[in-house]
């Protein structure tokens, strides 16, 4: 005999460490209990901004897993327990290896873009404000332009670096 049932799974979000994450919960994982007696639940966790980011418990940012509705509930319920399951697996030395990894990369190209800015120095600097312009180029031989005077050239450079570092910043937040 065939029988019929309604699944019913739960769905939340969390944030964990900048990384958006859902959550889909499923306590009573195809009725099993019904028939066979086993308390078999279904968590699926996903990184969805950004999109299938790494995590302690997943390279891909996806994870399938099924444990019993008892342990989720004595846990606090799904968040919780995946919480403390993120929070568990990024104390150990490999997701620290693989963190710090990820933070050199992100440095790496700070510094890289960075570099290229100040090669471009007269362009950028004159869009935004910080250094040439095509007025202040023909007056070069003035004593009160910042060509003519290296140490104000070089207060407009560190001025123009700070506002590329506010830009790049801003850049690497939204990734």
């Amino acid at each position: 005999m065939s029988r019929t049932f309604k699944r019913y799974i739960e769905h939340y979000e969390t944030v964990w460490h900048g990384v958006t994450i859902t959550i889909s919960y499923e306590p009573r994982w195809l009725s099993l209990a019904d028939d066979y007696g086993l308390d078999t639940a279904h968590l699926e966790i996903e990184a969805i901004a950004p999109e299938r980011a790494p995590l302690p418990i997943t390279e891909t940012g996806y994870r399938s897993h099924f444990t019993t509705a008892h342990a989720v509930a004595a846990m606090g319920g799904p968040v919780a327990l995946v919480r403390t399951w993120l929070d568990e697996e990024a104390s150990s030395p490999a997701w620290q290896q693989q963190a710090a990894a990820a933070r050199q990369l992100t440095l790496f190209f700070f510094r890289v873009t960075l570099r290229g800015l100040v090669a471009r120095w007269p362009s950028l600097a004159a869009s935004s404000g910080y250094g040439c312009s095509p007025s202040s180029l023909s007056n070069a031989e003035n004593p009160k332009s910042h060509l003519a005077n290296p140490e104000r050239q070089l207060s407009r450079r560190k001025k123009f670096i700070k506002y590329a570092e506010v830009r790049i910043f801003g850049e690497l937040r939204r990734l």
